[in-house]
């Protein structure tokens, strides 16, 4: 008889490579948890209201602790030296745009499903004008 049980991999720790993997894997795994949503919105749990009833400080608090354990999620799943560069931010929307920001490739160049950064570009022009001198 088959399981219903499925036990979820930890994702990949990102080290910096690879970030478009990365990127799909770790959608995934915030959406597992029901987390994908605090990511995509910079959004504010608005205060209870005055004598809340026993489920709103519960729903209240739910809400509350996605922040944090989405937060938490990515903490997890870096290297030190790539948290120090997002360990400011105070949202996960806002990590999450850092990592866009710092990894996705603003200043690369896909050519051929390789990518090059603006330095070897210009080596590459420079190597094909020199040949074409000599």
């Amino acid at each position: 008889m088959a399981s219903n049980s499925f036990a979820i991999p930890n994702p990949l720790v990102f080290i910096g490579e690879n970030h478009p993997i990365w990127v799909v894997k770790m959608k995934a795994y915030l959406r597992v948890f029901d987390l994908w949503d605090v990511v995509e919105t910079s959004r504010n749990v608005p205060p209870l209201r005055a004598n809340p009833i026993f489920v709103e400080i519960m729903q209240h608090s739910e809400e509350v602790a996605k922040e944090y354990m989405t937060l938490s999620c990515i903490h997890s799943i870096v290297v030190d030296v790539i948290f120090t560069r997002i360990m400011t931010c105070d949202t996960a929307k806002e990590e999450w745009d850092k990592f866009k920001e710092d990894f996705q490739g603003r200043d690369k160049t896909r050519l051929h499903g390789e990518e090059f950064s603006d330095k070897r570009i210009a080596e590459k022009v420079l190597i094909s004008v020199l040949e074409r001198f000599e």
